[in-house]
């Protein structure tokens, strides 16, 4: 497990210890505020000081919520709302995201101390889906430059690994910036996701990238991996403390 904490942030990326089947508690109908009486969400709450947690039904798309309160989230229902992204100014309100394979990205801005967690698998990368949790940083919070804005990205597959087919490698290279992202091995191709994305929010004007924490799940048996048959999910979450 990956913890990182500031006066302002709350970060926590998970390892297969603490990993759990969405499916579990999209049967169980949990609201945020009995996410976090549940294990290994319980855990996790105490970890980042959360009140109340949020997951989405991910979709492999571009869409999201924002999300301005802890009240408001009481209104989504966690791994039932559909969605890919989560947008946040709620104190203590933690948002996440679960993979296997795919980027965790959390996003902050400091000064008007707005958070985001994003899940970016190839298509929702291809989509824009990073752009757009930024574009609704800037529309519901105010966060007018994303200059100030830090982005950390957590275990998900790497080019060591990430082998991809024609039709996904035709898509990747349409964008300027595509080749770099690909390497070629005894003429298999192998993808980098987070690097590609990073080129994405470098195009956005962000320059504070963090790659400590983007470990490669497929190559690492310390996470879940899809591209290793693992059903379960590694947890990305995130929380605003001030």
């Amino acid at each position: 497990m990956f913890v990182f904490s500031n006066k302002s942030i709350n970060i926590c990326f998970t390892d297969k210890l603490h990993s759990i089947y969405p499916e579990n508690f999209r049967q169980k109908k949990y609201s945020s505020k009995n996410l976090i009486k549940t294990e290994p969400l319980a855990c996790l709450a105490s970890k980042i000081c959360s009140e109340a947690m949020l997951f989405l039904y991910q979709q492999h798309g571009d869409q999201g919520f924002a999300v301005s309160s802890i009240k408001q989230a009481k209104n989504i229902k966690p791994f039932i709302a559909k969605g890919d992204y989560i947008v946040t100014s709620a104190k203590n309100l933690a948002i996440g995201v679960v993979t296997a394979d795919c980027v965790p990205l959390i996003l902050f801005e400091p000064y008007k101390n707005v958070l985001a967690v994003v899940h970016a698998g190839w298509r929702g990368a291809a989509m824009g889906i990073c752009q757009k949790a930024l574009k609704t940083m800037a529309e519901e919070f105010g966060c007018s430059s994303f200059k100030n804005v830090s982005a950390f990205f957590g275990p998900s597959a790497r080019s060591c690994c990430y082998e991809i087919k024609k039709d996904v490698l035709d898509k990747i290279m349409k964008f300027s910036f595509g080749k770099k992202t690909i390497k070629r091995r005894d003429n298999l191709y192998f993808f980098d996701n987070p690097l590609f994305i990073s080129y994405q929010l470098q195009q956005m004007g962000i320059n504070s990238i963090d790659f400590s924490y983007c470990v490669c799940t497929i190559c690492s048996k310390n996470f879940c991996s899809h591209r290793r048959g693992d059903k379960k999910r590694n947890i990305s979450i995130a929380c605003l403390t001030t």
